[in-house]
């Protein structure tokens, strides 16, 4: 800050100019180098489509892709992690190539201070090893007819990070030598503890090797080539596969998302790589399950042998039904009946009443959407009122993406649920998955989620019909409307119910207050001035 405030004006954005001009040829370079070099090498790739206005698939796979598939994707592969260990691995090559890990990680290593001579071309192609650790310096006087490796560059008093603030006129590297001497200044001049003395955690030793900035140039330019090679390598080729499987599935008019193709092909050839690095793991453990049972088979007379397959048949057959019944409820039952719910309780009374004139401008039609792809929706409830009447509006339920939603409407109330770990719903909705995601306990989810949310749900959806219908049998009303609008008004009896149930608790806890002070006030009175005899003993107070 201070800095800022007594540099000038013009000095200031000078350097903001040349920062941006320096960012700016950077991007053009190393990110446009890449672009535009595979634009030239071929002209299949780009441009890259990933905006589109009509829809790819007529079901919502998209949407259950990126909160179903996505978070599992990146719990198993971790790309961050991966990534990471990718760069600090080819970062560090590239700094043990040029002899710069001493500058670059503090890692002194003797093969890096200096260069192998070779005598011969045999010792060349053998690439016969020297003593690193006896060099010959360049004053002396070189093996004849021996590998030996001499030492050259330099030591030098770096400063430890890019936070360092150097005095005024030290330079950036300090001449040393290899026991932290400075070779500039007499040792008076340079004490311990000083600001850049050999004790200072500011600035530590580090060998540079010849052709410094060269070396530094070409690291930068290692790193820039790695990435674009990864990068290439990781976005164009699950691109193009993507491309590939989605144009299988789709129309030829319709143009393809990118961003599908490149998620597609990246778990497509994720999962086939994630499968190929597994085979070993997975040999390794089948033959250690079906050893001991093949050991025990082997000794084993001919009922015990089927008793044991009928007992691991049916272990197999059993965990299949119980993984079947759970993932059956909880994402295609109890989904759509929260998407129903939602449907009938709000969206289609909410249609009705205020779709009226919508519907004037632009009346749906079923054959219209019969003819569309769309053809997995199913017509409601249909309105028998005359045509002029504000209720006469079709409505059409979209299962598909119904049920789309209803599922994420259940994610959310797992994720809600889950905030609160201590919690019985949280701790039952754990235990369903404790002994294993195969192995999963049907009987605690059906007593805990599925018996009690699969009945008051089907409850919520035929009540308000039941209701409508026997108005009607009453003859109070008529028409579909009364159907419509039976579940927000059953919604509506419920919340005022629970309201009123909740002032009659209110009431009755201020009754009980009222009742408990004047109770204890009476007894207080009571018992006022009241004279009691205390006959004290050996086992305690007797109260007479």
């Amino acid at each position: 800050m201070r800095d800022v405030l007594n540099r000038p004006v013009v000095t200031q954005l000078r350097k903001i100019g040349f920062s941006a001009f320096i960012y700016g040829v950077l991007v053009l370079l190393c990110l446009g180098g890449v672009v535009w070099g595979l634009n030239g090498v071929t002209k299949d790739v780009l441009p890259i489509h990933w905006s589109s206005n009509e829809p790819v698939f007529e079901f919502p796979v998209d949407l259950l892709f990126y909160n179903f598939l996505m978070p599992l994707a990146v719990k198993f592969f971790k790309p961050s992690d991966g990534l990471q260990n990718m760069y600090a691995w080819w970062f560090q090559r590239c700094a043990r190539a040029l002899r710069l890990s001493s500058f670059l990680f503090g890692e002194r290593n003797a093969d890096e201070e200096g260069y192998t001579v070779y005598p011969t071309w045999t010792s060349f192609f053998w690439r016969e090893k020297p003593d690193y650790n006896t060099p010959v310096m360049p004053e002396d006087e070189p093996p004849i007819n021996q590998v030996y490796f001499r030492r050259n560059g330099r030591f030098v008093r770096a400063p430890a990070s890019d936070s360092v603030r150097r005095p005024k006129g030290t330079p950036v590297f300090i001449p040393v030598d290899e026991e932290n001497r400075r070779l500039d200044v007499d040792d008076d001049l340079d004490p311990p503890n000083g600001p850049t003395g050999a004790n200072s955690s500011d600035w530590r030793l580090a060998y540079i090797p010849p052709f410094f900035r060269v070396r530094i140039g070409i690291v930068v330019v290692g790193i820039w080539f790695f990435a674009a090679v990864t990068g290439i390598s990781v976005t164009i080729g699950p691109l193009v596969v993507g491309r590939l499987l989605i144009r299988q599935l789709v129309p030829t008019q319709v143009r393809l998302n990118d961003i599908y193709a490149f998620s597609v092909g990246v778990y497509v050839l994720g999962g086939v790589a994630l499968c190929l690095s597994k085979i070993p793991a997975a040999y390794k453990s089948i033959k250690a399950v079906v050893q001991p049972l093949t050991d025990a088979a082997s000794n084993a007379s001919y009922p015990e042998k089927m008793d044991n397959m009928r007992i691991a048949v049916t272990d197999v057959i059993v965990r299949s039904l119980k993984i079947g019944y759970v993932v059956t409820a909880f994402a295609i039952v109890i989904p759509t009946l929260v998407a129903l719910i939602i449907e009938f309780y709000f969206i289609i009374p909410l249609h009705t009443a205020f779709g009226a004139g919508a519907a004037a401008l632009a009346t749906p039609t079923l054959a219209g959407g019969a003819e569309n792809l769309n053809s997995t929706a199913v017509s409601a409830i249909t309105a028998v009122a005359p045509p002029n009447s504000r209720f006469h509006l079709e409505h059409t339920i979209h299962f598909v993406q119904d049920w789309t939603l209803g599922v994420l409407y259940v994610k959310m109330l797992c994720k809600m649920v889950l905030l609160d770990d201590n919690s019985v719903w949280a701790r039952s909705l754990r235990g369903i998955v404790a002994h294993g995601w195969l192995n999963p306990d049907a009987t605690l989810a059906t007593r805990v989620f599925i018996a009690p949310c699969v009945a008051g749900m089907i409850v919520a959806l035929s009540f308000p019909v039941g209701m409508a219908r026997f108005l009607i049998m009453l003859g109070i009303a008529d028409g579909a409307a009364i159907y419509r609008f039976a579940f927000p008004a059953c919604l509506l009896g419920m919340c005022i119910g629970a309201a009123g149930y909740a002032v009659y608790r209110v009431v009755e806890g201020w009754k009980e207050g009222v009742r408990d002070e004047v109770y204890l006030r009476g007894m207080r009175i009571h018992n006022h001035g009241e004279e009691t005899s205390i006959v004290r003993g050996r086992v305690g107070d007797i109260v007479i």
